[in-house]
């Protein structure tokens, strides 16, 4: 199993109008992520960067991670499965005061374990697309936590992610590295999958036809450029 949990109460620290669910998580590669307090003047050194946009507000919290992916070849070493597909559909869930999505991912091609092209698997990442309605229920955020500040309408849009990077959207082509996760959400009772060093494993098809790995962003909006990881066809092909 790639994703084992050990939920660590953290300090709890109020900024301002909007809280963020207070927990810290640890799996078996080491990503240590920690969530807090934010708001949209997020303080440097809390691990926290939030933006607005187009009524939405977007918190990437920090992930202190002591194992990262960052080549073709640690990926394939680490991942035990590894294949490409399309997200048909992505919904948030909530488990232990905490916001994760789950995704369901149609295979287009399999390039390493027991997987078929034409099926479809069901992804879990951290972070997720919610309103802050659901998002302040789901994570049990008390009342008096909004006593220095304005609460933010419940039809506000919130987008959670980690350094930067945020969990699959619909239509979404992407080549992932995946481990298996089955049990880890405990209403999902089908196997269930992660993406390798949280977000290292999921790269997004390109119009050459390769895959590559977006840099970080204030949005979930995907931007690429130099430096950043890219795996070509040939490459791919070369896994088989």
């Amino acid at each position: 199993m790639n994703r084992k949990l050990l939920i660590i109460p953290l300090i709890i620290l109020i900024i301002s109008s909007f809280v963020g669910c207070a927990t810290a998580e640890i799996n078996e590669d080491q990503t240590v992520i920690k969530n807090s307090f934010a708001s949209k003047n997020a303080i440097v050194g809390q691990g926290l960067s939030v933006a607005d946009e187009e009524n939405t507000r977007y918190i990437s919290n920090s992930a202190s991670r002591i194992k990262s992916y960052d080549t073709l070849e640690s990926l394939q070493n680490a991942a035990p499965f590894i294949f490409t597909g399309t997200c048909i559909s992505s919904k948030p869930v909530f488990q232990k005061d905490t916001l994760y999505t789950l995704s369901t991912v149609k295979i287009t091609n399999v390039f390493k374990g027991n997987l078929t092209a034409g099926d479809t698997v069901l992804i879990v990442e951290n972070g997720g697309r919610t309103t802050f309605g659901e998002y302040e229920k789901g994570c049990n955020i008390e009342p008096k936590a909004f006593e220095t500040g304005e609460r933010l309408p419940a039809d506000y849009k919130i987008v959670e992610g980690t350094d930067g990077y945020f969990p699959m959207k619909e239509n979404e082509e992407m080549l992932l590295f995946v481990g298996d996760t089955s049990g880890f959400l405990k209403d999902v009772s089908e196997p269930l999958y992660d993406i390798m060093g949280a977000y290292d494993g999921k790269l997004h098809l390109q119009k050459d036809g390769s895959y590559a790995k977006p840099k970080p962003s204030s949005t979930d909006k995907h931007m690429f450029g130099e430096g950043t990881l890219t795996i070509t066809l040939d490459e791919l092909e070369a896994l088989k």
